[in-house]
């Protein structure tokens, strides 16, 4: 894809999933494929900026989407509905990915800052541990 689209300077989006960028603890196996995807690509997009190439890729990790599979997902479990992103919204994010360029989209934005903000909070000091739940109250209350 990437001679494809070398010569019209094109961009990449790659689809794949939060549990890439934060690990989840219910799904290792999947979480280690989806962080050697991202990491293969991050990687590829790094070597396109040193060659000074006019491609890029972006990154989606996306949470849980409002699809036919998650609505379902939801009547059989304690998932609020309010962490589920809305797909067109979704859609829309990955679109504007083609202008923006950046390397990662994270799309329910506050779910990917919550898991990345927990798996930080697992390798701080007992001294910090009030501070840090205090900062992570406040951002959950605030959305």
């Amino acid at each position: 894809a990437v001679v494809s689209t070398q010569s019209t300077g094109g961009h990449i989006t790659v689809t794949s999933s939060i549990a890439g960028e934060a690990p989840v603890a219910i799904a290792p196996l999947y979480s280690a494929t989806k962080h050697a995807m991202n990491g293969f690509f991050y990687s590829i997009n790094q070597e396109l900026a040193i060659r000074k190439s006019n491609v890029s890729i972006s990154v989606a990790a996306l949470g849980l989407i409002k699809t036919d599979a998650v609505a379902h997902l939801l009547s059989s479990t304690n998932i609020p509905e309010y962490t589920i992103g809305s797909l067109a919204e979704c859609s829309m994010r990955m679109i504007e990915s083609l202008v923006t360029r950046h390397s990662t989209i994270s799309y329910p934005y506050w779910n990917t800052v919550f898991r990345r903000s927990m798996w930080q909070l697992a390798g701080i000091s007992k001294a910090d541990e009030n501070k840090y739940k205090h900062m992570v109250n406040l951002y959950v209350k605030s959305n």
